[in-house]
């Protein structure tokens, strides 16, 4: 039986010391560690909700959002160099300079960026936006360097290379907090038109989606011998938009079914007779 001398023992003696003594350091700066931590994501989170609040109830009322962006993006970074700065402090390093350079860095580098991303090329929209691109649309799913993912309403992937996205015209449909609604109607030239402007209106008016300002209103826009053209016109937010169209729609024409007195016009076609000659 092979027996180990102690000379060879002492590599395995010396591993388990040096394993030892690591693990005894980081024991001993384990508190900091979770203290850090602690700080870095509950700081971050606080930041991050904040920020959804701002940018629901503020953003509405505010004209250079950019600026908003750039102060919470500053706070991100801030957190985590005062928290890399407090670890580097405890473990004894001296950060005095340091940290004065660091967060002056941090506030320069907000600066740059807020008066330089305008003239930097990028995409205008974010993953989760709803888009209309090159005949495209659906939920942007994912940004690269080289295409953008976008995820159809019917659950398909369309994968667009950013240059061709870049040349095409783009429609945002989440970029702005409010969306406006549009009705066309074609009425018939008997129907009461003033009684449809205001059953339209009640209609509009009564649904809590609706926004107040802009008030909703319906304008004749063209008339003809097939019947006059109305136009209404409502205002409701971004996340209301699809299913308060839908919902309109339907009573709208709902109530033109229950209602003699107004009614939709009826499409025509003009048939012109001709005699032959000799007939």
């Amino acid at each position: 039986m092979e027996q180990i001398t102690p000379t060879e023992d002492k590599p395995v003696v010396t591993a388990i010391q040096e394993a030892s003594e690591i693990v005894d350091q980081v024991s001993n700066y384990s508190s900091l560690i979770t203290d850090s931590l602690y700080v870095i994501i509950g700081g971050m989170l606080a930041v991050f909700l904040l920020y959804r609040l701002t940018s629901k109830f503020l953003f509405p009322y505010v004209k250079h959002r950019r600026l908003i962006r750039v102060i919470f993006g500053t706070i991100y970074v801030l957190i985590l160099v005062v928290t890399m700065l407090i670890v580097v402090n405890k473990v004894g390093i001296d950060t005095t300079a340091i940290s004065k350079i660091a967060i002056v860095a941090v506030l320069v580098g907000a600066v740059a960026v807020f008066f330089l991303v305008p003239f930097l090329p990028r995409l205008p929209f974010m993953i989760g936006q709803m888009i209309e691109v090159n005949g495209v649309l659906g939920t942007v799913d994912n940004i690269s360097t080289i295409h953008t993912t976008i995820r159809t309403f019917d659950g398909a992937m369309v994968f667009l290379p950013n240059p061709l996205v870049l040349a095409s015209k783009i429609i945002n449909f989440s970029d702005i907090p409010e969306r406006r609604i549009g009705f066309n109607l074609t009425v018939s030239l008997d129907s009461d038109i003033e009684k449809i402007r205001k059953f339209v209106l009640d209609i509009l008016n009564a649904d809590e989606r609706v926004l107040e300002e802009p008030a909703p209103l319906i304008r004749a826009t063209t008339a003809s011998a097939v019947g006059i053209s109305l136009t209404a016109l409502c205002w409701t937010k971004n996340e209301d938009f699809l299913n308060a169209q839908s919902d309109l729609w339907l009573q709208v024409m709902d109530g033109f079914k229950q209602d003699d007195s107004i009614a939709m016009a009826l499409p025509q076609q003009e048939i012109h007779l001709t005699k032959e000659a000799g007939v």
